[in-house]
């Protein structure tokens, strides 16, 4: 899937930070800000209960899709056969999504493919059959969208990925017989909710003042399939703000949501995910709690469709930051 500051890359650094912290496996490893749910995915092939929680509803399914049980693989698989051997229909993505209607994110016949899709999963019954469908239909959408990986417009020509057949697949799953609950709510409301002691917090929040609601748009009304008023030449949702703006994407909010969750929340250790780049640095950080707190950092490179060598943005040293607060009260 395309979603900027997935931490796929870097998983293992952080569970190798985490693992190594903790004497045994905690209650439930809380992952506040999933987004494309690759940590919270990582965290569960290494046996971890995992509560896995993001505004953005797409989150969900890319989670719980991922252990599918292996008795319903076969259904799967035959459903999914069933959707790719379709010619389509004419649908809310295909009105308002589709070269046709002005807005080039997909070809038309991908359009009519993602509508007939999005209609065939919605009458499925089974839970977690539907949600492995969902999983797998987001990432047939993303390696459809004729866009540079955000969602906030597309181009105006469609590239060569674009042009390919809107196809799903069976994607990886694992069978897994621990726990796991997703939600869809305020990260301070989840840290009232689902702390403690034991279980560890992993916060990885936007790092600049990009809002991942316009920015990821076509994944959430695709799981939404809600058919929202739309705005703009864009075609985002007209209420994305109240529907999945992060309090995150300024240094104050950031500051002071970390302050809250610290403050209310009864986990021994939170862990936040960062980078050098951030709209707050590593003093403005530490320096908002009296906690003990110990920063990992992980040098990296940058984005690759940024390839300007010309701009000093590229030219300053990176890094992945791994901040570890301790509460103040903790053993």
């Amino acid at each position: 899937m395309d979603f900027i500051g997935s931490k796929a890359k870097i998983n293992s650094w952080i569970f190798s930070i985490i693992s190594k912290n903790i004497e045994k496996s905690p209650v439930f490893f809380v992952d506040g800000c999933a987004g494309s749910g690759s940590t919270s995915r990582y965290f569960l092939s290494r046996g971890f209960d995992v509560i896995s929680n993001d505004l953005l509803s797409f989150s969900s399914p890319m989670v719980e899709g991922y252990i599918l049980p292996a008795s319903k693989v076969s259904n799967a698989q035959r459903c999914i056969d069933e959707i790719n051997n379709s010619d389509g229909e004419r649908g809310f993505f295909y009105k308002n999504y589709s070269a046709q209607s002005g807005r080039m994110y997909f070809t038309d016949d991908n359009a009519k493919l993602i509508d007939f899709c999005r209609d065939y999963i919605s009458g499925i019954r089974d839970s977690q059959l539907k949600q492995y469908l969902l999983y797998c239909g987001l990432e047939a959408l993303s390696r459809a969208s004729n866009t540079t990986g955000v969602q906030a417009a597309f181009l105006k020509a469609f590239k060569e990925r674009a042009k390919q057949r809107f196809e799903l697949r069976c994607e990886p799953r694992i069978d897994f017989q621990g726990k796991v609950v997703t939600h869809n709510i305020d990260i301070v409301e989840l840290a009232e909710k689902v702390g403690t002691p034991g279980s560890i917090l992993y916060i990885d929040p936007p790092y600049n003042n990009r809002q991942y609601g316009p920015n990821y748009h076509l994944y959430e009304t695709f799981v939404r399939y809600d058919e929202p008023t739309l705005t703009g030449k864009t075609g985002l949702r007209k209420d994305w703000k109240t529907e999945g703006k992060s309090k995150f994407c300024n240094r104050d909010g950031l500051i002071a949501v970390l302050q809250k969750i610290v403050a209310c929340s009864r986990f021994d250790t939170i862990y936040l995910s960062y980078s050098t780049d951030g709209i707050a640095g590593i003093e403005d950080i530490s320096g908002a709690f009296d906690s003990e707190i110990t920063v990992h950092v992980k040098p990296t490179t940058r984005y690759k469709s940024d390839t300007d060598t010309k701009r000093k943005y590229n030219t300053r040293p990176l890094s992945e930051l791994l901040f570890e607060i301790q509460k103040e009260n903790s053993s």
